[in-house]
């Protein structure tokens, strides 16, 4: 037969180890989601930033990048990748390090930035961040204008916008990608220390809820004590409880 104590104690661990599950686990969910959030906004804003370096004159367009302005572009350290696309996919510039390779481009979406994940040209794991837009027009500027023997322009920075495109509502894409192996091991302490902290406190719990019990059940072992002293033919015994509880 199950005693009282272990009933009790049995039952407090379940319900106290599920709150403490319940209640981690929402608050592991929120960190990871505010950790992610805030990778995606400094990928937001390093694309913001090329957006800012993009403008248009004419049938052009500039992307007045420089390694030197944001060499974490082209480190060979924790690289990062970019890339500046028209909206029929046809490549503006893009990373060295992506070589042949392209980043993901949603051409349907153009009112806030996009993010997700994406294999990187190196194997691993990436997250993007995605903004599309029209360029900037500063009339005042002049950036230069097609060769009029109809040949590419060779000039750095410089690309002509296709024909097929009406160069005022020419849209472009900018992605930007990071890896994520750092970002990833972050999410994997934070809830390997959840994990390890819910053990620890269910020990704790365990050791209180036993001592707990029997504390507040000391009176009730007095009482079933001294009823297996009862004999059956004795009729003049009574039970003593210095302090009986209600």
């Amino acid at each position: 037969m199950k005693s009282i104590k272990q009933d009790l104690t049995t039952r407090l661990l379940t319900g106290t180890a599920a709150l403490l599950v319940i209640a981690t686990g929402a608050l592991g969910i929120a960190i990871h989601s505010r950790v992610i959030h805030e990778f995606d906004r400094a990928l937001e804003a390093k694309a913001l930033a090329l957006v800012a370096l993009t403008s248009r004159e004419r049938n052009l367009i500039e992307v007045d990048y420089s390694e030197d302005e944001m060499p974490e572009l082209e480190s060979a350290e924790d690289l990062e990748y970019f890339q500046v696309l028209f909206e029929d996919g046809s490549i503006i510039k893009t990373s060295e390090a992506l070589e042949e390779e392209t980043l993901p481009a949603d051409i349907t979406a153009w009112s806030s930035a996009l993010y997700g994940n994406t294999p990187l040209p190196d194997g691993s794991r990436g997250r993007y961040a995605q903004i599309g837009f029209l360029p900037r027009f500063d009339p005042d500027e002049d950036i230069g204008s097609p060769d009029e023997t109809g040949e590419d322009l060779d000039i750095e920075n410089l690309f002509e916008i296709p024909k097929k495109f009406d160069p005022r509502s020419a849209r472009v894409i900018i992605t930007v990608a990071r890896n994520r192996d750092q970002l990833d091991k972050l999410i994997r302490f934070l809830y390997g220390t959840l994990v390890g902290l819910d053990l620890l406190l269910l020990i704790g719990i365990a050791i209180v809820a036993r001592t707990s019990v029997r504390a507040g059940l000391s009176p009730l072992k007095a009482l079933n004590d001294q009823i297996k002293e009862i004999e059956p033919d004795v009729i003049d015994q009574h039970i003593d409880l210095p302090s009986p509880p209600e």
